[in-house]
């Protein structure tokens, strides 16, 4: 769900304080996100993560990511199905939802994914759950953000 609220944190955050080192705590899809947008962006980063390997709770996730792509879907609707869902701020559920599109496409474009499986959640009103055909989708997105 924080995938575009990190990366845009991100971005904005680095605009006001440019680093070429960066430490990221946490090897997780969130802290792997942002690993990768800092070396796109020239910078280094050392990746700290208390288990013995990278890959966190995400990796153990079944369903996939929510991202706005179909064309029966709107911002207002993904907005107030991930509120419904979970305890979240409406400022970053907006976020969420409006640059989920783009997100989804950097994922492909970058990381060579194919969310080639959709499927409606019980929380939401529309289908916009996307994953890969593995069977364990959140190890598969998190491998590879972490093979940067």
């Amino acid at each position: 769900v924080f995938l575009v609220a990190q990366r845009n944190l991100t971005e904005c955050h680095m605009a006001l304080f440019p680093a070429s080192h960066v430490v990221v705590v946490g090897g997780g899809f969130a802290g792997m996100v942002v690993a990768n947008q800092v070396l796109e962006r020239g910078g280094r980063i050392l990746v700290l993560e208390k288990a013995a390997f990278c890959g966190g709770n995400s990796a153990k996730a079944t369903a996939g990511i929510n991202f706005l792509k179909n064309q029966d879907d709107s911002e207002t609707h993904f907005r107030d199905d991930t509120l419904h869902a979970g305890q979240t701020n409406g400022e970053l559920a907006s976020l969420l939802c409006r640059n989920s599109s783009s997100d989804m496409n950097w994922l492909i474009d970058r990381f060579d994914l194919d969310f080639a499986v959709v499927s409606k959640l019980s929380c939401h009103a529309r289908a916009r759950t996307y994953r890969t055909k593995d069977s364990i989708p959140g190890m598969a997105l998190t491998y590879a953000l972490i093979q940067m």
